[in-house]
């Protein structure tokens, strides 16, 4: 068995909470494509108009980012961190429960809203709590957990979709964030 020392381990959990948070921001970022034809399908939709949805929630985590970012610096990263992987759980979940396209816009913007705090909020968790000597490893499987969430999302929509329907399928990725996200506020006190 191998031993840790404490601050390995300390980093290490560290780097799970924040990453697992990030597995999420990009899992999202990737589950509405799969399901597009299904969502097409039944209200009738172009693939211009859906493509919005995609559009609508980039310019408002893009646009958000900046600001976030000072946020963070003002407040520090936790709260945010919760709030922004509640708020783009929970409108992931909305978009699954929407019963029009319009009212599919407005989770869409809360969802950008919510990607928009995982950078600025991970980087100052890792920058200020991991040693300096571990960054560079901290960084990397930070964005792998990124890079997984993105692999995941196409095969786990497309088989929640076929299982259950696109609605419940959004409903339970955004369920996993929600859970990802008690996670992260009960050990709240490790991330900054």
């Amino acid at each position: 068995m191998i031993k840790l020392s404490p601050s390995t381990g300390r980093d290490a959990r560290i780097v799970g909470l924040v990453s697992g948070g990030h597995f999420w921001s990009h899992f999202y970022g990737l589950a509405l494509p799969p399901i597009f034809p299904l969502i097409r399908a039944e209200f009738g939709l172009s693939y211009a108009e859906l493509g919005l949805l995609l559009t609508v929630y980039a310019v408002a985590s893009g646009t958000l980012q900046t600001p976030v970012g000072f946020l963070v610096d003002r407040f520090g990263p936790r709260n945010i961190l919760v709030a922004g992987l509640v708020l783009i759980s929970l409108a992931m979940a909305g978009i699954g429960m929407a019963e029009s396209y319009l009212a599919m816009l407005v989770p869409a913007a809360l969802a950008g809203m919510g990607n928009s705090v995982f950078h600025p909020c991970d980087y100052a968790i890792m920058s200020a709590s991991i040693e300096q000597r571990r960054l560079g490893r901290a960084f990397s499987l930070h964005s792998f957990a990124g890079y997984a969430g993105w692999a995941a999302a196409p095969v786990a929509m497309a088989l929640l979709a076929t299982w259950i329907d696109w609605r419940g399928a959004l409903v339970l990725a955004g369920a996993g964030g929600l859970a990802t996200a008690a996670v992260l506020f009960a050990c709240r006190f490790m991330l900054g």
